[in-house]
């Protein structure tokens, strides 16, 4: 697996980006580092995707995330505050 590290060429241009660094990482490797179990990967996906479906009708900004303390993964979407804050912060 190999993750690139992107940056924009010009701060309010969201458009235009380009590569500042490229790591390879052995998916094994990162699956361990994040504390996945790989006979658990496509029941995690399957999930996702489930999930995901049922909220097709619904635009808007979703984070998918996992409880730290616990195995529990979680779909949150975004109001639009929380996107008017990020917008703010990023300025």
């Amino acid at each position: 697996m190999r993750f690139g590290f992107l940056q924009r060429v010009k701060e309010k241009d969201n458009t235009k980006h380009k590569i500042v660094g490229t790591q390879t990482v052995s998916t094994t490797a990162f699956a361990t580092q994040l504390n996945l179990n790989l006979k658990n990967c496509w029941a995690i996906a399957s999930e996702l995707f489930e999930t995901l479906f049922a909220f097709k009708d619904e635009g808007g900004t979703y984070l998918f995330i996992r409880e730290v303390s616990s195995s529990t993964y979680k779909l949150i979407k975004k109001t639009e505050d929380e996107e008017d804050d990020e917008e703010e912060s990023d300025e």
